[in-house]
């Protein structure tokens, strides 16, 4: 699963964006559930708790694939 965070800020006068990407190696149980909708359980849990990703401000884009 690859998470982009973003954040926008204005630094000295000039607008900057820092973003983070992180990927996370899922447990074995997921393979029993379809992509999307681990994303959007993911997705769900994070929006109500951004704050256990320290200095997070919104997840933008997730995406889990299979390989």
């Amino acid at each position: 699963m690859l998470l982009l965070l973003n954040a926008k800020y204005n630094g000295g006068g000039k607008a900057m964006t820092k973003k983070a990407l992180i990927e996370v190696l899922l447990v074995e149980e997921s393979a029993e559930k379809a992509n999307k909708e681990i994303e959007k359980e993911i997705r769900d849990e994070l929006s109500e708790n951004t704050h256990v990703i320290p200095w997070a401000a919104k997840i933008e884009k997730m995406q889990v694939i299979s390989e």
